[in-house]
C-alpha cells in the first residue's frame, strides 16, 4: 500500500511538474497591449451598449430614469446626436392596483443587409421591470421594438417573455436580452431567467433562449435552457459567431466561488441541443489567470471579436470594499485568435483599464466593448453613473 502511495504521489509530482504555471505559460506568451484614448462623456446613464449600423453609424443605447434612449454617430463616435427615447416607462392596472413599469437593459441589433428576411432591420430589445417588484401586477418580461427605416420609425413594443405572475411581490424574474442573428435567418434571443426557480426560495438563474425564423415578426413560444449550474446563477448573456461555432460569455458562481466570466460554445448547424451543464466539456475559463474568487465579484462579461483578437470586458470588485455594490471598476483582456485549440481559447491576458478611476470612490459599471473595424474597440459603460465611451487599439 505504502509503494502504491508513493507511485501516486510520484505520478502527481511528474504531472506538476510538466504543467507549466500560469506565470511560466505568460513568459512564453507574447504581451497583449491596448492603447486608450481620453474617455468622452455623453450624459447621466447607464447599462451603455454601441452597434455599427449597416450605414456606417453608430448607435449607443442606454437607460436613465426608467427609459431606453439612442443615439447616433456618423463620425465614427467623435460626435453624437441628441437622445432619443425609443421605449418608455409605463402605467399597468390589475384590479386597483397599479405599477410603473420601467425599462432596463437596453441591447441593439441590426440584420444584414443580405440577411434572407428583413434585412437591415434594427431590434431595440429591453428588460420591463416592475418598480418595488410589484411583479403581482405586472411580471417582470422580455420586449422589443424594431425599425425597418434605420431608426426613423419604430414599431409597437412587442412582449417576447414574461416571467410568471407570481401569487406574492418579488424582484425575481428575467434579465439582460441579447439578440444574436444566424446566417441562415435565424434570430437568436438569450436572456437571463430565474423564473423555473422561484419556489424554490432561492435566486438560482439560467440563460435562456427564445428563436425566430421571420426576422422577428414572431418568436418561439417555449424558452429553451442553454445552460444552468443547478443552485446557482448563470447570468448576463453576450454572443458571436466565430468560424462555424457560437460563443457564448457569461457570468456564473459556485460554491465559495463568487461571479466571475466563463464562455461556451455550440456548432452553428445544431446550436444548443442539450443544457450545458456545470462540467459541460464546451463550457471553459477564457482567462490565462482564473478569476475565480470568495472575496470579490468578477461579472457582467462581454465578448467580442476583433480582426486578430477576442477581446472581453468585465467589472470587478476587486480592491473594494464587497458589501458596497456600487463599487466596480471596468477591465478589459484580449488574447490572439491564432491561440485558439480545440475550440476553446484560455489566454486572456494584458487586463487593462479603460478608465483610471479609483474603486474606493468611484465606479465604472454595466460595460459592454464594440468593436470599430481592424484591432479598433470602444468600451463602452456607467462612469460615477454618466454614458462614457472610450476608443481603444489592441496589439502585440
Amino acid at each position: 500500500m505504502k509503494a502504491f502511495l508513493k507511485s501516486i504521489f510520484s505520478l502527481a509530482l511528474l504531472v506538476a511538474a510538466c504543467t507549466p504555471s500560469d506565470d511560466a505559460r505568460a513568459r512564453k506568451l507574447p504581451e497583449v497591449k491596448i492603447s486608450w484614448e481620453e474617455p468622452l462623456v455623453l450624459s447621466a446613464g447607464g447599462y451603455v451598449r454601441v452597434h455599427p449600423l449597416t450605414d456606417g453609424r453608430l448607435m449607443c443605447s442606454y437607460t436613465h430614469g426608467g427609459r431606453g434612449y439612442a443615439r447616433y454617430s456618423s463620425d465614427g463616435g467623435a460626435s453624437w446626436t441628441d437622445q432619443e427615447v425609443i421605449v418608455n416607462s409605463f402605467t399597468a392596472q390589475k384590479g386597483d392596483r397599479s405599477v410603473t413599469v420601467t425599462i432596463s437593459n437596453p441591447e441593439t441589433a441590426q440584420l444584414p443587409l443580405d440577411y434572407p428576411v428583413h434585412p437591415g432591420r434594427l431590434f431595440y430589445t429591453v428588460n420591463l421591470r416592475p418598480k418595488d417588484g410589484l411583479s403581482t401586477i405586472h411580471p417582470y418580461g422580455i420586449a422589443c421594438r424594431h425599425s425597418d427605416d434605420g431608426g426613423k420609425t419604430w414599431s409597437e413594443l412587442s412582449v417576447l417573455y414574461l416571467s410568471e405572475p407570481w401569487d406574492t411581490d418579488t424582484k425575481k424574474g428575467c434579465w439582460e436580452p441579447f439578440i444574436l442573428p444566424l446566417p441562415d435567418g435565424t434570430l437568436h434571443l438569450y436572456y437571463s431567467d430565474e423564473t423555473p426557480y422561484y419556489r424554490e426560495g432561492n435566486k438560482y438563474q439560467n440563460i435562456s433562449l427564445l428563436e425566430s425564423r421571420d426576422g422577428g415578426d414572431s418568436w418561439t413560444g417555449e424558452p429553451r435552457i442553454v445552460c444552468y449550474t443547478p443552485k446557482f446563477r448563470d447570468g448576463m448573456p453576450v454572443a458571436m459567431i466565430y468560424e462555424d461555432r457560437i460563443y457564448l460569455s457569461i457570468e456564473t458562481n459556485n460554491v465559495d466561488v463568487r461571479l466571475h466570466p466563463q464562455l461556451l460554445y455550440t456548432q452553428l448547424s445544431n446550436p444548443w441541443p442539450e443544457t450545458e451543464g456545470e462540467f459541460s466539456p464546451r463550457r471553459f475559463d477564457p482567462m490565462l489567470k482564473s478569476m475565480e474568487s470568495p472575496e470579490y465579484t468578477t461579472g457582467a462579461p462581454y465578448l467580442i471579436q476583433t480582426e486578430n483578437f477576442f477581446v472581453l470586458s468585465w467589472q470587478t470588485s476587486r480592491g473594494a470594499d464587497v458589501k458596497d455594490s456600487n463599487r466596480r471598476i471596468m477591465e478589459v483582456a484580449a488574447c490572439p485568435k491564432s491561440e485558439m485549440k480545440n475550440c476553446t481559447f484560455s489566454t486572456m491576458r494584458g487586463i487593462s483599464h479603460p478608465i483610471d478611476a479609483d474603486i474606493q470612490t468611484e465606479s465604472v459599471m454595466w460595460n459592454s466593448l464594440t468593436p470599430l473595424g481592424g484591432d479598433a474597440v470602444l468600451a463602452c459603460c456607467m462612469y460615477n453613473g454618466k454614458v462614457t465611451l472610450v476608443k481603444g487599439v489592441i496589439s502585440l
